[in-house]
Parts: structure tokens; C-alpha cells; sequence
């Protein structure tokens, strides 16, 4: 039987401790995302490269034998970040990698939230984007996978993607605390 935070109690104190101790994991494969990496820099915002079986971001709690966590609380299989970097990029998924996509998504347990860098679906609808991918398809088939499966979209800008997967991910773990 596996144990998770609920298993635990901590007081108010302690529970902000762990916050400030995250350490945010950034799968080895994911290319071009100095702007998030670098956010996590300049905010002193603790990240290391993991090799992640799905999404790109993922979070852990570090051992901390003080507040009884006796070894380090990987939360990649509970909550994960699918970044992709442009509308463009998503619509190749969806159109020539579309099985690969959704089994990636069904084989993972963890909740997933796609953050996708540019767009919204006001462009998804309008076709701003270039690829054949038809408006209506494209919409559609996004709507469908948040409805198969435990995905959430959130549409960012650039500037404040790495903000937005450090408080999507902080988020999970306040709720995992109690907070």
C-alpha cells in the first residue's frame, strides 16, 4: 500500500516549510525552455533535469527528516506539465502524432495540465495558426481529449510560462498539504 500526503498531517508552519523546498523537475527532453528555467533562476526557484516518463514538468518534496519525510516525495506520477511552445506544435501532435499523444495520456496517472505558449481558442477557431489542421477539427479534437481524459488547458504567454508551471504545480501541492 503506498502512502501519500494525505497520510500526513502538518501544521501551518511546517507545511510552508515544504513549500519552500520544492523542487521543480524539468524532463531531459524538453528542448528550448530557457525562458522557463531561466524564471526559475532568477527567482531562486530549486529545479534539476529528470528523465519523466510523461509531461515535461513535474514537482518533488525533497527528504526533510525533521518534518518525518524520510526520503524524497516524487509527485510526477499524481501531477504533470505538457508544455508545448506554440499552436503549430500541437496541431502536429494532434494530426500526425495524435495516437502516440493519447496513449501517452492514457498510460499516465497523473493529472495533466497542457500549457501551450502561444494562441487561444479564439485562434484555434479563427485558423491563426499554420498547419492544415482544420479550425473546427482542431477545436473539437481538444475539447474531446479534456473530456477522455484528466487534462486541463491553459493558453500562456511566453513571458509568464514559467510562473504559470511553478503555480500549477505549487497549487497541487497546497492542496496535497491542506492549505
Amino acid at each position: 500500500m503506498k502512502l501519500g500526503l494525505n497520510d500526513y498531517y502538518f501544521t501551518e508552519k511546517e507545511a510552508k516549510e515544504i513549500l519552500k523546498s520544492l523542487v521543480y523537475l524539468v524532463d531531459t527532453r524538453e528542448k528550448n525552455n530557457s525562458h522557463i528555467t531561466n524564471y526559475f533562476d532568477e527567482n531562486n526557484i530549486k529545479w534539476k533535469l529528470k528523465a519523466l516518463k510523461s509531461g515535461d514538468y513535474a514537482v518533488m518534496i525533497p527528504r526533510n527528516a525533521e518534518l518525518g519525510i524520510m526520503r524524497d516525495i516524487y509527485l510526477n506520477n499524481q501531477v504533470v506539465i505538457e508544455r508545448k511552445n506554440s499552436l503549430e506544435e500541437l496541431s502536429g501532435n494532434l494530426a500526425q502524432h495524435r495516437q502516440r499523444f493519447e496513449n501517452e495520456l492514457f498510460r499516465t496517472k497523473a493529472t495533466v495540465h497542457l500549457v501551450i505558449e502561444s494562441g487561444s481558442w479564439l485562434d484555434i477557431l479563427n485558423g491563426n495558426y499554420r498547419t492544415n489542421l482544420m479550425p473546427k477539427s482542431y477545436y473539437r479534437s481538444l475539447l474531446c481529449l479534456q473530456a477522455e481524459y484528466p487534462l486541463n488547458i491553459h493558453f500562456v504567454n511566453e513571458n509568464i510560462a514559467g510562473l504559470h508551471i511553478q503555480q500549477i504545480l505549487e497549487c497541487y501541492v497546497k492542496k496535497l498539504l491542506r492549505l
